[in-house]
C-alpha cells in the first residue's frame, strides 16, 4: 500500500532545500523523498528513491507549490500504483 506524507508547508527552506513529501511503500517499507533546491530564484524538484539510492531531478519550478498541487491533485493515481518504481515512473512521465 502506498501512502503519502506532506512535509511542506510545515517546514520551511534550511540551507536552500526544502522537504516536500515523503511517498512511502508500507508493503517494503522503502520511499520516495520529494524535495526541492532554491537556486537562482527557481526551485530544482528532486525525487531520491530510498531503496535504490537513486536521485533524479524533476522540474525546475517558480515555487515548492507547484509540485504541491501535483501531488495532491494525482494523490489517487499514485496510491494505486503497485509499488515505488511505478511511483516514480508515473511522476517522470507527468511531470517530464
Amino acid at each position: 500500500m502506498i501512502n503519502i506524507v506532506y512535509i511542506y508547508p510545515n517546514t520551511e527552506f534550511i540551507n536552500k532545500e526544502i522537504n516536500i513529501c515523503r511517498i512511502i511503500d508500507d508493503k517494503d517499507k522503502e520511499t520516495i523523498v520529494v524535495y526541492g533546491i532554491e537556486e537562482n530564484n527557481k526551485v530544482k524538484i528532486y525525487i531520491t528513491n530510498t531503496f535504490t539510492g537513486d536521485n533524479k531531478l524533476v522540474k525546475k519550478a517558480n515555487n515548492v507549490n507547484d509540485m504541491v498541487r501535483f501531488i495532491e491533485n494525482n494523490e489517487h493515481e499514485i496510491k494505486t500504483l503497485e509499488s515505488l518504481e511505478y511511483v516514480e515512473k508515473y511522476i517522470l512521465n507527468k511531470i517530464g
